[in-house]
């Protein structure tokens, strides 16, 4: 009895200790969230804007809003879908924690490879790191974006929004001479001045600044001119403060011929989408496809015909042939009204193997002539002129 009666209370102890591990192990991951919740709290009382601060910001001018990598013009556009471009979005972010790291980005690609998708990725991530200083998606469709006359007043505000230690000094710097001045004036008035005022800490996070899509800025030349001032600038603020600045564009001659310069090497890296392993784009593009196809499926109930067919989706990515956009065209064909799955998955495939298509800017031209096409159909069965 005693034996048995020691086994009974020993087994206790044990439970009893497992179960006390349990708690305080519990104890440990709520103490975590809870300091977690603290440091948000912290930093969005760090980052509060007053009244006065606010009427100050909002008197930045001339500045595009609609620049922003978050703003309500962007909702057409995407963010890279879950387990794609893991190795390239892995390489910026460790080039944005990398205080060693050069301080100008290029990500280099031709039309189509997904440039804009990367980078509104990379500044939603820095974004939820607290490490985004502010974003520029330049557009030729909108006045506002296809040129350089608001990029650093609105680069400027950004700031002042967002990292409350430079707010005071961006807004005594951003008077209305300042923010019309000529861009190299504005560059340095409104940004490197006021950055060069705080003492640089070593233990404080990078600032990384997202400029998207050069080559849609109307003036050549003008983009040639910012990257000239941007370069020299990052190396005048760089005992000051650890900015860094990424920006994508397609490899056109005045971009190319800037990063090119001697000396450039000095402050700037560059990653190329093309040199990036077809197979590792494939995957990512079939990824892409399967995910928003399955989805249209399960959307129009589907499932009693098994579509999409595990080929099809294949040539597709096939046809895309290392190009974001074809596919991003092939989807949104597919789901356009009235949706007609099957039917434009044929059409797709049926007309690029009749046109007998060599590449995939040759498929990307038949897949919009298809698509003309079918709109054309749809007018005139509709009744339109």
């Amino acid at each position: 009895f005693q034996v048995a009666g020691g086994l009974s209370v020993e087994r206790k102890v044990v439970g009893l200790e497992q179960s006390t591990g349990r708690v305080e192990r519990s104890i440990g991951v709520v103490g975590d969230r809870l300091e977690n919740v603290e440091d948000k709290l912290e930093q969005i009382q760090r980052n509060a804007i007053s009244a006065t601060e606010e009427a100050a910001l909002i008197a930045i001018q001339p500045r595009a809003d609609n620049a922003r990598y978050d703003s309500i013009s962007q909702k057409k556009s995407s963010f890279c879908l879950e387990n794609t471009r893991v190795d390239l979005l892995e390489e910026i972010v460790k080039w944005a924690n990398d205080r060693n790291a050069k301080q100008l980005f290029w990500l280099s690609g031709m039309a189509g490879t997904g440039k804009t998708t990367i980078a509104r990725t990379v500044a939603r991530r820095l974004d939820d790191e607290d490490l985004l200083g502010a974003t520029f998606f330049f557009s030729r469709d909108e006045e506002d974006r296809r040129s350089t006359v608001r990029l650093f007043p609105t680069i400027a505000y950004q700031l002042a929004r967002s990292k409350a230690l430079y707010r005071e000094q961006i807004i005594a710097a951003a008077n209305p001479d300042a923010c019309t001045a000529m861009m190299e004036k504005q560059l340095k008035k409104l940004i490197v001045e006021p950055l060069k005022t705080v003492k640089k800490d070593t233990t404080s996070s990078p600032i990384i600044l997202v400029l998207d899509a050069l080559d849609e800025c109307a003036d050549e030349d003008q983009i040639a001119e910012m990257l000239f001032l941007l370069s020299t600038a990052l190396q005048d603020l760089q005992p000051h403060v650890d900015l860094k600045v990424m920006v994508t564009g397609r490899p056109e001659m005045h971009i190319q011929g800037q990063f090119t310069r001697p000396g450039m090497e000095i402050v700037s890296s560059i990653s190329r989408l093309h040199d990036v392993e077809k197979s590792i784009v494939r995957e990512d593009i079939l990824r892409y496809l399967s995910y928003h196809l399955e989805d249209i499926s399960h959307n129009m109930r589907m499932s009693d015909i098994a579509w999409p067919h595990k080929n099809d989706v294949e040539a597709l990515a096939n046809m895309a042939d290392g190009l974001f956009i074809f596919a991003s065209v092939a989807v949104g064909f597919i789901r356009q009204k009235p949706v007609k799955p099957v039917e434009r998955m044929k059409i797709l495939l049926a007309g690029v193997d009749h046109q007998k298509a060599p590449s995939a800017f040759k498929n990307l031209d038949v897949l919009y002539q298809q698509v003309l096409k079918s709109a054309e159909t749809a007018l005139h069965n509709s009744g339109g002129a």
